[in-house]
């Protein structure tokens, strides 16, 4: 039998989103592979001349990318917590966020 560790289904996106410290300063871009209510994997990627950036252990997730990006009234953005890192893949859960339950 599998352990599941999901509290909510992943649901595949591939959606391009910014990465921000949580002094609210730009990190880098990122890819969202999957999301569910209570997290993601992202993958980020450097370009050629470039060193993978060094990812804080929280940070905040923008799916915005103009002046607005931290603006929660006008954006999406989720605050995260890095749990794995794999083959250039990172797992993130949102802090506070329950998984939705039908009634």
């Amino acid at each position: 039998m599998a352990f599941r560790k999901r509290n909510s289904e992943r649901k595949q996106v591939s959606r391009p989103a910014r990465i921000y410290g949580r002094d609210r300063e730009f990190v880098c871009a990122c890819t969202v592979l999957d999301i569910s209510d209570t997290g993601a994997r992202l993958t980020v990627e450097a370009k050629d001349t470039e060193a993978m950036p060094t990812l804080p252990s929280e940070f905040l997730l923008s799916f915005t990318f103009d002046e607005e990006a931290l603006n929660e009234a006008l954006s999406v953005v989720r605050k995260c917590h890095v749990v794995w890192e794999q083959d250039g893949k990172i797992g993130v859960q949102f802090p506070g966020r329950r998984p939705y339950v039908e009634n």
